[in-house]
């Protein structure tokens, strides 16, 4: 029994260390990516089409990565270690 609520626990905390490594990716997309899709349209310009990414483009994408970190993290936290029934 001890050892079964230890794996249990192990699983919580790994489940929520992957949200909080979404989390951080996200929020770095969000605060440092401005230039990084700045210099990805610099090097887009010389291509045909002229096509750019938005400027609110890192916004939205670590707005994206954050929310699927608070997803797992959420659902990991209160699903990690439970067992799957099939059938009554």
């Amino acid at each position: 029994m001890v050892l079964a609520t230890s794996i249990n626990w192990l699983a919580k905390l790994a489940a929520l260390g992957i949200g909080l490594v979404f989390i951080g990716i996200g929020v770095a997309i969000i605060r440092f990516g401005g230039p990084v899709f700045v210099g990805l349209n610099k090097m887009y310009s010389r291509l045909p089409g002229r096509w750019q990414y938005p400027a609110w483009w890192h916004r939205f994408l670590g707005a994206m990565i954050v929310g699927f970190g608070l997803l797992f993290a959420v659902t990991g936290v209160l699903l990690a270690g439970r067992q799957i029934q099939n059938g009554p």
